[in-house]
């Protein structure tokens, strides 16, 4: 959440001008369960539209909302391995 263009595109939903965030993976916007709850709660207070140009999604519904759930999950799961297998490997290197 701590990145200056995605506070700049929130900024810019606030003010009206985006009403669709298109992505083109959902793990190239999140890959935290928590960011990913904050961001839905934020699209939806500003009546923004949230869309993958890969990925299917339907946020309106409780199964679309529990399927996007799993997938940031899973892209989370696999953020967390990989830092810890590169970490274990450059430690063995060392």
């Amino acid at each position: 959440m701590n990145r200056p263009n995605l506070k700049r595109m929130i900024k810019h939903m606030e003010q009206g001008l985006i009403d669709c965030v298109l992505v083109y993976k959902l793990d190239r916007l999140t890959r935290s369960v928590l960011d990913l709850y904050k961001l839905l709660e934020i699209f939806d207070k500003h009546n923004c539209k949230f869309k993958s140009s890969t990925e299917v999604y339907d946020t309106t519904s409780a199964i679309g909302r529990m399927f996007i759930t799993l997938v940031a999950a899973l892209a989370q799961f696999e953020r967390e391995n990989l830092s810890k297998r590169v970490r274990m490997d450059m430690e063995q290197k060392a």
